[in-house]
């Protein structure tokens, strides 16, 4: 009996020690699940050279490249392995160039397939987006940020694709160009200067604000003599200098079309970001449109979740857009001239002199020799008097939709005869004219001089067609002034 025990505690001892070595053989494999993917993509691409593959560790970011001889099942066979069932970072994926639409379509389909749990930034190449195949979309239930360069290739999704996007709470734009955003109705955040491709020329910024680029360029990876590609260093992405000027206020305009908007994130890759006089005349353009959103703000880290309102950040750097903001004003108002002066053509008209006791867009046109209109209209070439023009006799808007009167002042032809040459003189006469955008209604029009044409003029080049007299910008200014 005795030995029989012996035998089984032995037999038994030897049992455990093998599970115990067991035990300590196995051993956990460290980092994201994108990290995994990464080490076995590499390996494959060493095998088959079929995909190219980089890792950012500071924003768990996996770029991946499927090259368009490559086999698509077997790279998204060790990618889905590996994120199976996880919650994983940023992935993008690279286009291919020669890639037919045949291999974009198969890998689409594989993105919209992927078998992760959670994305937290998806992002594809341009290329991509504009192919026929859309079922990358598939993926979109998962995905908690969308990365594009530019919304403009979703414009020309059908409709049933287009309600999938209209699901995206979270996009990540390259740039700020919004056209075709309001494909994304459902927008909730929007993040702008999003560094995502793997050789932006934005990856790394620990630069001084007075440098000419926002961040030094970067460099396309070295390669060793046997052919071998050298890592490159992997980017700080610290702070990142905002200073995008305002260029196209109709872009902008193009945030109204977002009515769930509530967030505007600035450089969401970056740990935190800071900002200049054209960054801050650019925020102060957007409060023109949308001053009901909230901004990460500036030289905190993103991490943090720090937000202000739109107007709390304009305020903060007032003195950064003191110079430019009647500018930035001005540049809304002219794209919303012609429609002002169409909708006070339709108001009511009133008797009696109008009185200028709120703020008021003036616009005066430039004589234009080509078009001597023989009564009013609307015309192109005019400007928008200043605080400067006008002194204080008048209140200017200090917002795009801060303002009650549209003052347009303008000039009327009369045919007068004609010089010895064939020339055709006409006479000018300027009028005023003040509608109150609040009550809906147009004054009749204030005359303010008339010119006769000269009895002699002198030109360069060949005759003119028409000629007229010219009212005294003086009269017309002192005119404006008596309405304030």
């Amino acid at each position: 009996m005795k030995k029989k025990v012996g035998v089984v505690l032995i037999v038994s001892m030897f049992a455990l020690c093998l599970v115990a070595l067991a035990g300590c053989g196995k051993s956990e494999r460290e980092g994201s699940a994108l990290k995994w993917a990464y080490e076995d993509l590499n390996e494959l691409a060493k095998k088959d050279k079929i995909v190219d593959v980089d890792y950012v560790a500071k924003l768990d970011q996996l770029n991946v490249t499927v090259k368009s001889y490559g086999d698509p099942d077997k790279v998204f066979k060790v990618l889905n392995k590996d994120i199976k069932g996880k919650d994983i970072g940023i992935i993008y994926f690279h286009g291919y160039y020669g890639s037919s639409i045949d291999d974009k379509a198969d890998i689409l389909k594989h993105i919209g397939n992927l078998k992760c749990k959670s994305i937290m930034a998806l992002g594809l190449a341009k290329s991509y987006y504009e192919s026929t195949d859309h079922s990358w979309v598939n993926v979109l239930p998962k995905v908690n940020a969308l990365y594009t360069e530019t919304c403009e290739p979703f414009i020309k999704y059908d409709s049933v694709t287009k309600q999938k996007l209209a699901s995206v709470k979270k996009l990540w734009l390259k740039d700020t160009i919004y056209d075709g955003i309001e494909v994304f109705s459902g927008l909730e955040e929007l993040a702008i200067e999003a560094v995502v491709e793997e050789y932006d020329d934005r990856v790394s910024s620990d630069t001084i604000m007075n440098t000419q680029f926002t961040t030094p360029k970067s460099t396309m990876p070295a390669t060793k003599k046997n052919g071998e590609t050298v890592k490159p260093v992997e980017p700080y992405r610290d702070t990142f200098i905002f200073n995008h000027g305002v260029y196209a206020v109709d872009n902008i305009k193009r945030l109204k079309k977002i009515p769930k908007l509530s967030k505007l994130t600035i450089a969401p890759t970056f740990e935190k970001y800071d900002i200049d006089g054209y960054g801050a005349d650019y925020i102060f353009a957007i409060s023109n449109v949308r001053n009901d959103i909230m901004v990460n703000e500036p030289k905190q880290k993103i991490s943090d979740n720090k937000y202000i309102k739109i107007d709390e950040l304009v305020n903060l750097n007032s003195h950064l857009i003191e110079g430019s903001r009647e500018a930035t004003v001005n540049q809304f108002i002219s794209s919303d001239l012609k429609g002002n002066y169409k909708k006070a053509k339709k108001f009511k008209l009133k008797k009696g002199k109008p009185k200028l006791n709120d703020k008021a867009v003036v616009y005066k046109i430039s004589p234009y020799e080509a078009n001597y209109s023989t009564k009013k209209k609307y015309y192109d070439n005019g400007s928008i008097q200043t605080k400067k023009d006008l002194g204080n006799s008048i209140k200017t808007p200090e917002r795009a939709d801060d303002y009650r009167y549209f003052v347009y002042v303008y000039p009327v032809y009369k045919y007068y005869g004609k010089y010895d040459k064939g020339t055709k003189a006409y006479t000018e006469t300027y009028y005023i004219q003040v509608s109150d955008l609040k009550k809906k209604r147009t004054y009749k029009p204030i005359k303010v001089a008339t010119a006769k044409p000269e009895k002699k003029f002198s030109y360069s080049g060949s005759i003119p067609k028409k000629h007229s007299g010219t009212v005294k910008e003086s009269k017309i200014d002192k005119a404006i002034k008596k309405l304030g």
